[in-house]
């Protein structure tokens, strides 16, 4: 039986840490900015032990396609600079998805007259309309009770496929994959948000007609409640077809691009 030596056992431990550091370079920045793992509420210390595990659970099925470790450091650096740049691509798209539901609470908060309602947005780690949080929220709630955060996951296995290690980085393709990404964003926040456009048009340009007919009344004091009211009405009817409809863009955009 052939016997391990000193040496051959030492660069088996070699690689086998330097394997693990490698997939734990793109997947624990990717983590750092995916939707539900890379949100201000998550603990620092877990976020990095989940990515550690999460490396070292995939690393089996990666392990024909991870490099050998270098010797030369400039070729190290360059494959873990390479490494981060694609976790920080797959993460970016998660979060420019999130940026669309900021836009359409931002719309929906406006045309419902709830723009000075704000609170602080943990998924944002920002302070903004209470809309925006409660959308933000449900959406990443839903995203973890529906089970594509293993869709996410799905996609860091698959990215290896995309951009395989040491090969040259796709930037002019990554950079117009963004630029589609923030378009769609913005014109998904906007469709979400439409039905709400829409009634605060209707609603202004009614109670202007009311007060030039009725110049003594106090249209702004009878017209603010009815228009929260009725703002959260619409909300509360067509919460679950905006959710849904995230998350199916939201699916698409990751399958779009590593499947």
């Amino acid at each position: 039986m052939h016997e391990i030596g000193p040496h051959s056992l030492s660069d088996l431990v070699s690689g086998g840490i330097f394997s693990l550091l490698f997939v734990t370079a793109r997947v624990g920045v990717a983590f750092a900015f995916l939707p539900g793992f890379g949100d201000s509420y998550v603990n620092l210390t877990l976020r990095t032990l989940l990515s550690v595990g999460i490396s070292f659970t995939l690393l089996p099925a990666l392990w024909p396609v991870l490099p050998a470790m270098p010797h030369d450091i400039s070729l190290l650096l360059a494959l873990f600079v390479h490494e981060v740049i694609i976790g920080l691509f797959i993460g970016v798209v998660g979060r420019l998805m999130i940026m669309a539901l900021d836009l359409a609470g931002i719309l929906i908060a406006t045309n419902t007259g709830l723009s000075a309602a704000t609170s602080f947005n943990p998924a944002l780690a920002s302070a903004g309309p209470i809309v925006t949080n409660f959308l933000t929220l449900s959406a990443i709630l839903t995203l973890f009770v529906t089970n594509l955060h293993h869709m996410l996951i799905g996609s860091l296995v698959s990215s290896y496929n995309v951009f395989r290690p040491g090969d040259a980085l796709q930037a002019q393709d990554m950079s117009m994959t963004v630029l589609n990404i923030v378009a769609h964003a913005m014109q998904l926040g906007f469709q979400l948000a439409a039905p709400f456009i829409v009634m605060g048009l209707v609603f202004n340009v009614g109670l202007g007609l009311l007060a030039r007919l009725v110049p003594q009344m106090q249209v702004f004091l009878i017209g603010l409640p009815v228009q929260v009211l009725v703002g959260m009405t619409i909300l509360s009817l067509i919460i679950a077809v905006m959710i849904q409809m995230w998350l199916s863009d939201f699916q698409q955009a990751y399958l779009g691009i590593f499947q």
